[in-house]
């Protein structure tokens, strides 16, 4: 036991209500120094949660809302019947949080995110579970010792003040980027990537400044991390755009991307086959209007009693 300091960038509870985030993000701003001596303050909070729907318990619109604000890093104020009136000024949220394609269609069912802060979120998805292991090994010495190498440059990082910046010649490179390949490109995305589509400017230099300041204390992010920032959306995009589709108003569309991936991995695959592996979750018409799905959208061939890819 002992007197515990408060963390450099204070972390958000697994579980908490709309007014008490505001009250914790409100006693939770800290103060810095800035280059000429004189301080500044700002608010800055993490979350990172093993379920993202606990935070969209209750009073979902005032949540998006809030976040929404937290995006642009504008201020938020938010007044109480009892507690008085919170200020936010300088808001700088980070939230990671995990899902089940459950929680996506209730949220796109019911309408939880909204346009505006889906087209904020860059969602990924993995048709494989991650590895697993009965236990959990002791770090390595030199593991530790990257965490402490980790630890030390976010504290250093901290410090860092001032507006970001980058070289004329980026700036073409992204205007030409922006201008001549991914304008064009829009159309081609399915209509639930629209949105994210209009916003992927902001979101590739956020994840830019990103990549820069991982190992840089500098101001000026090189052309290097925003060609590292489009290759890595460019790999997470597709897999994004399949897994928004799976939160849609149809609820056999899920099954039937379970079941392409079936055919897919026996293909050639009986008929009889793959109704045995679904039989137990869905009816035997709604296995044939998956595989019909899948024959129109999918290119999936049959001759009635085999499919394959």
């Amino acid at each position: 036991e002992g007197f515990e300091y408060p963390l450099l960038f204070p972390v958000g509870a697994d579980s908490i209500t709309f007014e008490a985030l505001i009250e914790d993000m409100a006693l939770s701003i800290r103060r810095s120094i800035k280059p000429d001596g004189t301080s500044y303050a700002y608010t800055a909070y993490v979350f990172c949660l093993e379920e993202l729907s606990s935070l969209f318990k209750h009073k979902t619109e005032d949540v998006t809302k809030f976040l929404l604000n937290a995006y642009d890093s504008k201020s938020y104020d938010y007044k109480t019947r009892h507690k008085g009136k919170f200020l936010l000024r300088k808001l700088c949220l980070t939230l990671i949080a995990a899902s089940t394609p459950d929680f996506l269609h209730q949220a796109n069912a019911e309408k939880l995110f909204g346009e505006g802060l889906s087209s904020r979120t860059l969602f990924l998805f993995e048709n494989t579970p991650r590895p697993h292991k009965f236990h959990i090994a002791d770090f390595t010495a030199e593991q530790i010792a990257a965490r402490d190498a980790i630890l030390h440059h976010i504290k250093t990082l901290a410090m860092v003040y001032g507006q970001i910046k980058y070289t004329p010649e980026t700036h073409a490179w992204l205007e030409n980027w922006y201008q001549h390949r991914h304008l064009p490109s829009v159309p081609r995305y399915s209509s639930r990537m629209q949105h994210y589509m209009g916003r992927k400017k902001a979101t590739m230099i956020k994840l830019a400044a990103a990549i820069h300041f991982a190992d840089n204390y500098s101001l000026n992010i090189e052309l290097s991390s925003f060609e590292r920032a489009l290759f890595m959306l460019q790999q997470v995009e597709p897999k994004m755009e399949a897994g928004l589709e799976g939160g849609g108003r149809n609820p056999l569309h899920a099954f039937a991307s379970q079941i392409y991936n079936f055919i897919l991995k026996h293909s050639p695959v009986d008929k009889r086959r793959i109704i045995v592996e679904f039989i137990q979750s869905l009816t035997l018409q709604e296995i044939e209007n998956c595989l019909l799905e899948l024959t129109i959208t999918k290119g999936v061939k049959t001759n009635g009693t085999h499919y394959k890819v």
